[in-house]
């Protein structure tokens, strides 16, 4: 990871591309879990600071039993799978509090990706809607995100979509469209 920031950018200019940087600072290895987990936080701290002074945007999974905001971090950073772990419906989202609680830093935002794997409930998932509602109040269409993690999704892609786009009937017009991508390019600084 740390050689990748001399050669992306550069490449990324080339092609005219946005670049997005993606990397762990403790993650378990999904087939070995006696592997190295990254370099962990205060490191990975020093690391985000350097990815800062690119400009680049980050992307942050935070798997951890308790979600804390990284100290002293000063670039925008996204949140993924509203930082759900494991579990279901009340098991996964007995941490939800915390992830409220972030709302206060506005360089952080959160996405509602892959969020009915997290529930035993069937289509349309509406066990999850108070949860959509409740990170959707704290952080704002500008700063929620939908995103699929089709390769993780228990329900169809349409359903992945409808289930927002259809079924929360709280969320309608420019608001919607925020939340289903306009508001993910604006934070990221792509054209719409």
């Amino acid at each position: 990871t740390c050689a990748l920031p001399i050669s992306l950018p550069a490449l990324a200019k080339k092609r005219g591309a946005a670049l997005v940087f993606k990397a762990s600072y403790d993650k378990a290895n999904r087939t070995s879990h006696g592997s190295f987990r990254g370099p962990g936080l205060e490191e990975g701290l020093r690391i985000l600071e350097r990815v800062r002074a690119l400009r680049w945007c980050v992307r942050v999974l935070l798997f951890r039993r308790h979600i804390e905001a990284p100290r002293g971090v000063r670039l925008r950073l996204t949140l993924d799978h509203f930082g759900l772990h494991e579990g279901k419906d009340d098991e996964a989202f007995k941490h939800f509090e915390n992830l409220i609680a972030l709302a206060k830093f506005p360089n952080l935002c959160v996405k509602a990706s892959c969020l009915p794997l997290y529930t035993r409930d069937a289509y349309p998932f509406r066990a999850l809607h108070p949860y959509l509602r409740r990170a959707y109040n704290a952080f704002g269409a500008h700063r929620m995100f939908w995103g699929s993690d089709l390769s993780r999704l228990p329900c169809s892609y349409r359903q992945g979509i409808t289930y927002v786009t259809e079924e929360l009937d709280w969320l309608k017009g420019s608001e919607l469209d925020r939340v289903m991508g306009r508001a993910l390019c604006q934070w990221l600084g792509w054209p719409y």
